[in-house]
């Protein structure tokens, strides 16, 4: 999990899918380390331009244990706006797997 070109982040598999681990790219891509998200949600990416409805389709989806892909706005911990496409898929032990990728729009 320690890609260097991908930003992965691994939460629970269940509500409210709290943060378990993310890599540094995450870090460097979000602004938050790894100890100021552990136990948080993706919430604290989420911002005025995040679409909801877009983020309540992703949810349902990791409840029904399927992979989605999904490109929303997000926000870093500073709260510069950036577009990214989201992957995400369950993994062993009941957690999910996210990668985000910044794209430009």
């Amino acid at each position: 999990m320690e890609d260097k070109d991908h930003a992965i982040v691994v939460t629970e598999s269940t509500p409210p899918f709290q943060i378990k681990y993310v890599n540094a790219a995450w870090e460097g891509l979000c602004g938050w380390t790894v100890e100021e998200c552990s136990g948080k949600t993706l919430s604290i990416l989420q911002g005025r331009e995040t679409d909801q409805s877009a983020v309540t389709s992703l949810m349902n989806s990791m409840l029904q244990g399927k992979h989605e892909d999904v490109v929303l706005t997000n926000y870093t911990k500073e709260g510069r706006s950036f577009r990214n496409h989201l992957s995400v898929g369950p993994m062993d032990e009941g957690l999910f797997i996210g990668v985000l990728r910044e794209i430009n729009v």
